[in-house]
């Protein structure tokens, strides 16, 4: 019998273990997928500014699950610009989600305590990004907020009987428990250790009034979050006789499998004769593809979902179920070498464009052997993508930004040497686009730079890097000798003056404009991007000294010219000054 409750009190600690670990994940990847929504919302945001719905982006970009109890918008006066959840403006100018992401000069997600939304009227927790305008200021901050009882619902539901699950922050205070508890969510969790918030995970015995409790606790990597699952000794030792006698690798299975759905632990413990159905259920009812692999390595428990988003046959199923037959060994080989084509937690050529992404995680079971997981994060991949293309392009004319165009050259100038390739970088500035601005409005000027922005890139070859690095101005970089007529960088700079002579028509209007443009070469006027970049804008200053269109080579005298026209012009503001 001692044997018997020591073996009681270690499967208690292994149970917990694997909970704690299975709602680490699952909370990870809630919070990732909150912050990816709050990215995605953010360039949205920065695109459209004045003109932007939110209600409506939520409806096409974002599925807020049932956590979720408001997405909103709050400007730099901490005011709410946008909310899902009211239309009355309110001001969160005082709370601590505002005042760290207004006070901090990084840009990391934040996670605050919980607090009563002024919006919801809820105990919420604020996930929140900030918004920094153009010029580099505060420009306030995109908030998602999780609710506290919704989630501690959802603990609940899983009816832990005398256990417990707790969702903590490292400051201690509990954002989410279930059983639900009066006076919990918001306040500091008592009797826990410090090592619990100190540490990646473990496992401790702490007391419970007149008995113990076995708790488990896991740290999320990169968010300040604790999970704790607990149980009473009570409660776990009422099933210990019965545990031993049954406890099999289906019944290991029923529990990981349960665990990371949330739901089938319980009916585990409770041992009742449908637990075999339910655990069919659950299998095929799970979102995730799920592998379970013993310390032999052979595959012990697979569901429907895994075979599907690995493309092999439903039938292998029932296969896995015929001993150590051929075909079994056939169809645990074939899955074992499908999962093994998941490099790096993406799927072979997964691209979200029909070929699904897969992400794998891989989970190892204290007694031996591991579970994987396998996930369809085709949308998150996707919205990766449209983030990525947002930051690295101009909103407005569609080419690359400042950051793109100083990446390709990096890489492009890289290799020039080893492939004996000739560039030219040219510095492009509209000549007469303010007058345009100023009789056509900022419309009548963004409709031009579109235009200017199609000729360029019609002018220039298919290999050819087209940015827009400023409000006029233009950055390109060419490969020499790559397209026809296009042996030098100031015929590729006469190429697009001739393009730019066509007038424009924006709207009704017949506009004309023209460009000043500085060239410079590589090799022979620098070899890194850097110093092209710096000798192409000077000769695009001596370009522009030159009151009219013009394209200028980059030569060695035009610095000390550059410096000395500097020098005059200080001098001049100088003597006015004193004047």
């Amino acid at each position: 019998m001692a044997n018997q409750h020591a073996n009681a009190l270690n499967a208690a600690v292994r149970d917990t273990t694997n909970l704690a670990y299975a709602f680490e994940d699952n909370t990870q990847r809630a919070v990732a997928g909150a912050d990816q929504v709050l990215l995605s919302l953010r360039a949205s945001y920065a695109r459209e500014q004045s003109g932007f719905d939110l209600v409506e982006w939520v409806k096409r970009e974002s599925a807020p699950d049932w956590l979720t109890a408001q997405i909103a918008i709050i400007g730099p006066n901490g005011m709410s610009v946008a909310s899902t959840a009211s239309k009355v403006s309110v001001n969160v100018a005082d709370r601590e989600h505002f005042i760290v992401q207004r006070d901090s000069d990084g840009d990391e997600l934040f996670i605050s305590r919980p607090v009563i939304g002024r919006s919801s009227g809820r105990w919420t927790v604020q996930l929140t990004r900030k918004i920094k305008l153009e010029d580099g200021r505060f420009g306030g901050i995109i908030v998602l907020s999780i609710d506290c009882y919704q989630l501690s619902a959802f603990y609940q539901s899983l009816n832990l009987q005398q256990g417990f699950i707790d969702l903590i922050g490292l400051d201690g205070i509990v954002r989410a428990r279930g059983p639900v508890e009066a006076n919990t969510i918001g306040h500091q969790m008592t009797g826990i250790p410090e090592t619990v918030l100190a540490e990646k995970g473990g496992n401790l015995r702490i007391p419970d009034g007149h008995d113990q409790l076995t708790v488990a606790f896991r740290r999320l990597n990169n968010y300040p979050l604790v999970v704790l699952v607990g149980f009473n000794d009570k409660a776990i030792l009422a099933d210990f006789r019965h545990t031993r006698k049954v406890m099999t690798w289906s019944g290991v299975a029923a529990t990981i499998l349960l665990i990371l759905v949330g739901s089938v632990w319980i009916r585990q413990r409770k041992r009742s004769m449908r637990s075999q159905r339910s655990l069919e259920v659950t299998l095929a009812s799970m979102s995730q593809g799920l592998v379970m692999i013993d310390a032999s390595g052979h595959v012990r428990v697979v569901n429907g979902r895994a075979l599907d988003l690995l493309g092999l046959p439903q039938d292998m199923v029932a296969h896995m179920g015929e001993g150590r037959s051929k075909l079994h060994q056939d169809a645990e080989r074939s899955l074992l070498e499908a999962l093994s084509t998941i490099y790096d937690t993406r799927a072979r050529a997964g691209d979200g464009m029909g070929v699904p992404v897969l992400e794998r995680t891989i989970s190892a079971i204290p007694t031996g052997g591991e579970v994987q997981t396998i996930t369809d994060v085709t949308a998150r991949h996707v919205a990766d993508q449209r983030i990525r293309h947002m930051a690295l392009h101009d909103h407005l004319t569609g080419l690359g930004n400042r950051i793109l165009f100083s990446e390709e050259a990096d890489h492009l100038l890289e290799l020039a040497a080893a492939g004996g390739h000739r560039y030219a970088i040219l510095c492009l500035d509209l000549n007469g686009f303010k007058k345009v601005n100023d009789t056509l409005g900022h419309e009548g000027g963004d409709d031009l730079l579109i235009k200017v922005a199609q000729r360029l890139t019609a002018a220039t070859g298919p290999e050819d890097i087209v940015a827009r690095v400023g409000g006029d101005e233009f950055a390109v970089l060419s490969r020499l000798g790559s397209h026809q007529a296009a042996q030098t960088g100031a015929a590729i700079a006469q190429q697009i003056c001739a393009a730019l002579e066509t007038p424009f028509m924006i709207g009704t209007q017949q506009v004309k404009i023209g460009a000043s443009i500085g060239v410079a070469e590589y090799p022979q006027d620098g070899l890194g991007r850097t110093d092209l970049l710096r000798n192409a804008d000077l000769a695009l200053y001596v370009a522009k000294a030159d009151q009219q269109d013009s394209v200028r080579q980059f030569e060695p005298g035009m610095a000390e010219v550059a410096r000395n026209k500097q020098r005059l012009e200080e001098e001049l503001r100088a003597a006015i000054g004193t004047d």
